[in-house]
C-alpha cells in the first residue's frame, strides 16, 4: 500500500487506542516514510486499572487485580491473531478505520516507561539498524535481553531514544535516514578496522 493509506490507518487507529495507552506512537516502515510500507507497527505503553473481582479479602477490603486496559480493548474489539504481553498481532478491515475494505494485520509492540526508548528504536526499523544497535550495545558492555538495555546485571532505564544514540556515542539519526546512515558508519568502522590491521 501507498504512504498515505498506510499514515491513514496508522494514525485513525493510533486515535482508537489511545485512550487506553500511556503513550502510543507510529514505528515501523510508516515512520521511516517508506514510499510502500508492507506492514503496520504501532507502540505503546499500555494503561493498567483495578478492577474488583468482587471478592472479599480477609481484612474485609475488595479484592483487586490489576487489567490491562489495552488488552481488554483489543479482545473486545478487533480480531487478535495473537496476543501477549509484550505484544499483539490484530487484523482489521480498515473499513472499520478510514471507509475501505482492505485487510491488513497491525503489530503492536508493549514498552513501559523505562523501555521506551529501545523498544521504539527496534521496532522502527529497518532490520539492519536495529541489528547494528543490538550489537553495538552488546560491544560497549550492554546486555540488550527481554527488551530493555542492562548494564552489570540491573536493567538501564531508555526513556527516549535519544538515550541509546547517547550509549552509542553517535549523533541521533532521523527515522527515514536510519538505513543509509548505519550502511555509511559500518563501512567507516571496516575501513578504519582495516586501515589498522595493514599498520
Amino acid at each position: 500500500m501507498k504512504l498515505e493509506q498506510a499514515q491513514n490507518i496508522a494514525e485513525s487507529l493510533k486515535s482508537k487506542l489511545a485512550p487506553y495507552c500511556e503513550r502510543i506512537e507510529i514505528a515501523g516502515s510508516i515512520r521511516r516514510k517508506k514510499p510502500e510500507p508492507n506492514d503496520v507497527e504501532l507502540v505503546c505503553i499500555p494503561k493498567f486499572a483495578e478492577i474488583g473481582t468482587g471478592q472479599i479479602q480477609l481484612d474485609g477490603a475488595a479484592s483487586t487485580v490489576s487489567t490491562n486496559l489495552l488488552s481488554n480493548e483489543l479482545h473486545q474489539h478487533f480480531n487478535v491473531h495473537k496476543g501477549g504481553e509484550r505484544y499483539f498481532q490484530i487484523g482489521v478491515f480498515d473499513g472499520q478505520i478510514i471507509g475501505h475494505r482492505q485487510y491488513i494485520n497491525v503489530d503492536i509492540f508493549m514498552a513501559t516507561h523505562t523501555t521506551w526508548g529501545y523498544i521504539f528504536m527496534l521496532r522502527t526499523g529497518p532490520r539492519e539498524f536495529s541489528k547494528f544497535v543490538v550489537t553495538e550495545l552488546k560491544r560497549r558492555g550492554f546486555t540488550p535481553k527481554g527488551g530493555a538495555v542492562w548494564l552489570g546485571g540491573e536493567p538501564i532505564p531508555t526513556r527516549e531514544e535519544i538515550v541509546i544514540f547517547q550509549h552509542l556515542l553517535i549523533d541521533y539519526i532521523e527515522p527515514e535516514c536510519r538505513f543509509d546512515e548505519v550502511v555509511s558508519i559500518e563501512q567507516d568502522m571496516n575501513a578504519r578496522t582495516y586501515k589498522s590491521v595493514i599498520k
